[in-house]
């Protein structure tokens, strides 16, 4: 299984690794909107965890990039969630949500740089997603078909 995870903090994106390395899931790292789209545009995923807010390409102030993602993994039918960080009453929380509805579905303890929080997130994701059997269904078109399974434009 390989999933895109779109982070631009050291501390998040080292603990995400950790998270991922434990469950046996490949996970792909861009830390910027030009990382994202070179990454899409030349690999498949089975699953994205975006950022709400982060660079547009190295060098440049963090911006709410997240939809621009979101649109590119709607069109190569990508399941993905975000997860963003916030502060209230003193303390740092982070939330899960679907793009399309722009709300949040659960708000989260953990913070991004636990690798408790991205566990907690790709087992969501498995479960509300089905990701085994989407991967399986994958992997018996391509043997059957001889390649890729593409989805319609």
């Amino acid at each position: 299984m390989k999933v895109l995870v779109v982070e631009d903090e050291a501390a998040n994106i080292q603990a995400a690794k950790e998270a991922f390395a434990s469950l046996g899931v490949e996970a792909i790292f861009a830390s910027s909107l030009e990382e994202a789209e070179d990454l899409l545009a030349a690999q498949d995923f089975l699953a994205a965890i975006v950022d709400l807010n982060f660079l547009r390409s190295a060098g440049k102030a963090p911006e709410k990039l997240g939809g621009v993602v979101s649109e590119t993994l709607n069109k190569k039918g990508v399941p993905h969630v975000y997860v963003s960080s916030y502060l209230h009453g003193g303390r740092s929380w982070t939330k899960l949500g679907l793009f399309e509805f722009t709300q949040e579905i659960e708000r989260l303890f953990e913070s991004k740089d636990n690798p408790i929080l991205w566990q907690k997130v790709w087992n969501w994701l498995l479960d509300v997603y089905n990701l085994r059997e989407v991967e399986a269904a994958k992997d018996r078109y391509e043997r059957n078909v001889g390649k890729p399974f593409e989805p319609p434009d």
